[in-house]
């Protein structure tokens, strides 16, 4: 009646014992719920909500949180759950410890990136459908104001099963291995920083339009990548709290912000911005982190940037 195709809802939790430990309380008609009563009446709405809605045919995404200690391992069962009652997709991002929060006070960490990709695969594995490219302000959206793609993502099409052409598919894999052993052959004779059959992850600080174009100390994000020297693949989002705040003042506890960033990275072997200060830079090369400034897209930033980065360590041994 209203046209509304797509819900999108919150539910951290579906067993009140783990949610009392997320939500202190909850307001219902004027009157206040706390601890494992406040869980269970927003849990029973939110599960109710997703029942409804996916039997009256509208498309439902669900959003966890994922809270190192608190939800991580419980998850899995939140998955089943809102699968079982109709969800079609399930969003999961790493909490991301707000200054001055509770969970600041209680000394809790955010998830490190293998831990949350690892749920995300463990998840996957149990036919959940996830979205992998979510970031926070709306910036998975698609579309713009005035230009509505709902008839574009309609759920029977989701949720149909594709009809497999066996030969089409025997003849593209037989392309695509002349690709791959062409490609193969090419990459013998080009030099980088790679070893045979290995790849480089590359960390990108990005403000969109697929560009390198953000100094390190503004990002509150990572785009990170991998490539092997000839294709580049996009890996997810490491959300950060910002080394620096405006044009010049950074962060009080940036020698705790930076170690925090250092460890976010500790598996990329290249950091590309549009700009960073001497002592980000001095510690990330510490860790193992080339930091390069680069600016334009970012596809082939990362493909130079590959291609002569042992030039640039040897620069940065030299110098150390």
């Amino acid at each position: 009646e209203l046209g509304i195709g797509h819900v999108t809802i919150t539910i951290n939790a579906i067993d009140p014992d783990v949610g009392k430990e997320i939500y202190p309380w909850v307001f219902d008609e004027g009157v206040r719920y706390e601890g494992r009563e406040a869980a269970a009446l927003l849990i029973s709405r939110q599960l109710q909500g997703v029942e409804e809605l996916a039997k009256r045919g509208i498309l439902v995404k669900v959003n966890s949180i994922m809270i190192p200690g608190v939800n991580d391992k419980h998850l899995v069962e939140v998955s089943k759950k809102v699968k079982e009652l109709g969800a079609t997709l399930h969003n999961v991002t790493p909490l991301i410890i707000a200054p001055g929060s509770q969970y600041e006070k209680d000394g809790r960490k955010a998830p490190r990136p293998r831990e949350l990709n690892q749920l995300q695969e463990q998840l996957s594995e149990g036919g959940t459908k996830l979205m992998r490219h979510c970031r926070q302000c709306r910036a998975d959206a698609v579309g713009l104001l005035g230009q509505d793609r709902n008839q574009d993502f309609q759920l029977e099409t989701m949720e149909a099963d594709p009809v497999i052409d066996l030969d089409a598919r025997e003849q593209f894999q037989q392309e695509l291995d002349i690709k791959i052993r062409q490609r193969l052959i090419a990459k013998e004779n080009r030099r980088t920083i790679l070893d045979e059959n290995k790849k480089t992850r590359v960390a990108v600080a990005s403000r969109g339009g697929d560009k390198v174009n953000q100094h390190f100390g503004h990002a509150t994000e990572f785009m990170i990548f991998d490539t092997d020297g000839t294709e580049v693949k996009f890996i997810g989002i490491r959300k950060i709290q910002a080394y620096c705040h405006g044009t010049a003042d950074c962060n009080g506890d940036k020698d705790e912000t930076l170690q925090e960033i250092t460890s976010i990275l500790s598996d990329c072997r290249i950091l590309l911005s549009s700009g960073i200060g001497d002592a980000p830079r001095a510690v990330l090369n510490k860790a193992g982190v080339l930091p390069l400034v680069r600016k334009g897209g970012i596809q082939e930033a990362i493909l130079e940037s590959v291609k002569y980065g042992s030039y640039f360590e040897n620069i940065n041994i030299s110098k150390g």
